[in-house]
């Protein structure tokens, strides 16, 4: 089960964060991996243009994210995307009412190839591109970028024995064009994958996404609207449930940044490798 756990993914997207992280290894041909997640983000403060915390109105953000890859026969390609649902809401205090919104949140496309690798080492490149977020009403600051984004990211991996157990670490740059009043970003991650056992896996996971902006103070970003800089962390615990499918236990936090929200989001999701 280890085995198959590490060829197929073992990530949360983040984040949006709910896709798998072993992204510089590609999905055996004819095998996919499908994850759904249910998310609950909170942020009480926010970081300002010095990233010093404030207290601002209390957001809250209901997700149910889907993710799928597949690797397609006879071709060195993982294609995939992730698709969420979010429910956020947030005092205004110029109304004096709670802001509310549905939307399809910031859907994300990819074709993820192999450039190199060995046994134990490789490198991977996987072009991208993200629709605009979708809503039915006018608090459009809640639902993510209403504009549409794409770019490439740049993945290096490595797996490692350690007490007779198969690890792998990662590392990822990419950039991102961003259509619309927004600027473009660089963005980065590290992971680290353990098997804690042949059928348990621990994920420590950084993540980085810093704004080719000039950022101005009085601006604070919400999920992907708007110009930021933010590094977050996250830990993931995937338990069996039966063969082929995992649970995930995640829990994932904003240790520093710029005109963003403060914010924090626990994830439970099903991970069914087919």
């Amino acid at each position: 089960m280890a085995c198959a756990i590490t060829r197929t993914a073992l990530l949360l997207f983040a984040l949006s964060l709910s896709v798998p992280s072993e992204a510089a290894w590609r999905q055996q041909d004819g095998q996919g991996i499908f994850i759904q997640s249910v998310m609950e983000q909170t942020a009480d403060d926010g970081f300002d243009i010095d990233g010093e915390a404030y207290p601002i109105a209390t957001y809250t953000a209901r997700r149910l994210q889907s993710y799928v890859a597949y690797g397609i026969p006879e071709w060195p390609v993982t294609v995939g995307g992730k698709f969420t649902l979010t429910a956020a809401k947030q005092y205004n205090f110029d109304t004096d009412a709670i802001d509310n919104t549905m939307a399809i949140e910031d859907p994300e496309f990819f074709a993820r190839t192999i450039l190199w690798n060995d046994e134990t080492r490789s490198i991977a490149l996987e072009p991208f591109f993200k629709a605009p977020s979708q809503t039915s009403d006018d608090n459009q600051r809640l639902a993510g970028n209403v504009h549409t984004d794409f770019g490439a990211r740049l993945y290096y991996g490595e797996k490692f024995q350690l007490f007779g157990l198969e690890h792998y670490s990662q590392s990822m740059a990419g950039y991102r064009k961003r259509l619309g009043p927004f600027a473009n970003q660089w963005e980065y991650e590290q992971t680290l994958g353990i098997n804690l056992s042949h059928d348990y896996h621990l994920l420590l996971q950084g993540f980085g996404t810093q704004s080719t902006a000039t950022l101005q103070t009085g601006n604070l970003a919400l999920n992907n609207a708007g110009d930021y800089d933010v590094i977050k962390s996250q830990i993931s615990l995937l338990i069996p449930v039966e063969e082929n499918v995992h649970l995930q236990l995640g829990y994932l936090w904003d240790i520093d940044g710029k005109t963003i929200v403060k914010s924090r989001m626990w994830t439970v999701g099903l991970w069914q490798n087919f």
